[in-house]
């Protein structure tokens, strides 16, 4: 009524209200909702505000009942993001076809197709895959595997965004700290992990250098921790404007690397927040991998989505990049 009427100062206070109830239904059916009428009154920033609220809880909305009635500009927005929270590629190709067969379509229409990122699928589920419409992008996913860099060199350059990982949290790629580690270490100090008992909360966890199949033999190990006290910041000499926060740093670097690769992958490595281990309400961006890189959670006032909880889980996602400069 309020953007009917041109209220535009009720819209506002609304639409305040409206982002105060997305972390409340874990069905997705008010999102939706929530969407079509940011639609509706052109409301780009609103549109926003809810894309990425379901980009970062995207596994739970492929998996609800939800899904399957998201309309086709919504789930076509969707996939087109960079910032998905998944397990891998897998799971948005078997929720593609789930939304296809829902709307009673033989095939996936192409607009959608094109927005699955081929080369990031694992070679072991491309291998599973028998629909004729997949054949061509099939190869573009064994060949991103096989081949070399220097032969992918013009591919890379011209679709960069089907060779750009998601935030894929399937091993290796991850590593959480979970709610019950985090309570834990706060009423006792003590953070349990291979059987082992340390007074912080760090662990070092090892992921291939890339996600091409090509490199499964050559390692990268990360070291990451959590600051949840001043006391945690101080005992490394660390400096922390704001708590909690997470680092993400090298540990080992791989050294057999071809040479003409030296230089060539980066890493945009990300922190996933989870509020009581139900929904993704922040993510945020390791700035480098080299240094004491830390990565802060906004307090109450600042966070776009709220979480009312101090029951938070932390995930570390390792997201390499292959660079064309």
């Amino acid at each position: 009524m309020a953007f009917d009427w041109g209220l535009r100062e009720f819209q506002n206070e609304a639409e305040k209200l409206l982002r105060s109830f997305l972390t409340d239904d874990v069905t997705f059916q008010y999102q939706n909702s929530f969407y079509e009428y940011a639609v509706r009154t052109d409301d780009e920033a609103l549109q926003e505000v809810c894309l990425r609220y379901l980009a970062w809880n995207c596994e739970a909305l492929i998996h609800s009942e939800a899904w399957i009635n998201f309309p086709f500009g919504l789930v076509k927005a969707l996939l087109s993001r960079s910032d998905l929270v998944v397990h891998n590629e897998t799971v948005l190709l078997i929720g593609l076809e789930r939304w296809a067969a829902a709307q009673r379509n033989t095939t996936i229409p192409e607009a959608l197709l094109e927005c699955i990122r081929f080369p990031m699928i694992p070679a072991e589920d491309l291998y599973t895959l028998d629909a004729s419409e997949y054949y061509a992008r099939k190869l573009q996913g064994f060949q991103f595997n096989a081949l070399p860099f220097t032969s992918l060199l013009d591919d890379l350059t011209e679709e960069q965004n089907v060779y750009t990982s998601r935030i894929y949290t399937g091993k290796p790629w991850s590593f959480t700290f979970s709610t019950h580690d985090v309570r834990v270490y706060m009423n006792s100090g003590l953070y349990t992990f291979r059987g082992q008992s340390i007074s912080s909360l760090t662990t070092d966890f090892q992921t291939p250098v890339h996600n091409s199949a090509s490199f499964n033999f050559h390692y990268m190990r990360w070291k990451t921790r959590v600051y949840i006290s001043n006391q945690d910041c101080s005992s490394e000499s660390v400096s922390c404007p704001s708590l909690p926060a997470v680092s993400l740093k090298v540990q080992q670097k791989n050294s057999d690397l071809p040479s003409e690769l030296e230089g060539r992958i980066r890493y945009s490595n990300r922190l996933v927040v989870l509020c009581e281990g139900i929904y993704v309400f922040h993510v945020e961006e390791f700035n480098g991998v080299d240094g004491e890189n830390l990565a802060f959670v906004p307090g109450r006032t600042e966070q776009v989505y709220p979480c009312l909880s101090n029951l938070l889980s932390y995930q570390v996602v390792v997201r390499p990049q292959c660079s064309t400069d």
